[in-house]
């Protein structure tokens, strides 16, 4: 199942401290966020939370060019991640452009935490 929203800009940003889970994304996420979309550096990057529950990471990168499949063979079974996903474009008027999506993956096999 993906949940898609495209008005992921500046939201690593708003993290300042633990979410009402209590879990913090980790500084290189922010980073790494601020990277992908200023420089372009990624075509996408999968976050998850650690086995201790505490923390954001990064899973894994995607290298400029890298295609959705790619991406979608980057989320595993049984387990749910975060991404964020840099996606062209038409606008109305032709042009092209990129977008930054933000995808919540759960997958149907996960296990919910109670």
């Amino acid at each position: 199942i993906f949940i898609v929203s495209n008005s992921c800009e500046g939201a690593a940003r708003r993290v300042k401290g633990p979410m009402s889970s209590g879990v913090v994304a980790e500084q290189q996420c922010i980073d790494e966020f601020d990277t992908m979309k200023i420089r372009k550096s990624y075509s996408y990057i999968i976050y998850k939370i650690s086995d201790d529950k505490k923390y954001i990471q990064i899973e894994c990168k995607g290298e400029p060019g890298a295609s959705f499949a790619e991406f979608c063979s980057k989320l595993p079974d049984g387990d749910c991640r975060y991404g964020i996903l840099d996606v062209p474009i038409s606008t109305k008027s032709g042009a092209e452009a990129n977008k930054l999506i933000f995808v919540c993956w759960c997958a149907c096999s996960a296990i919910s935490a109670a």
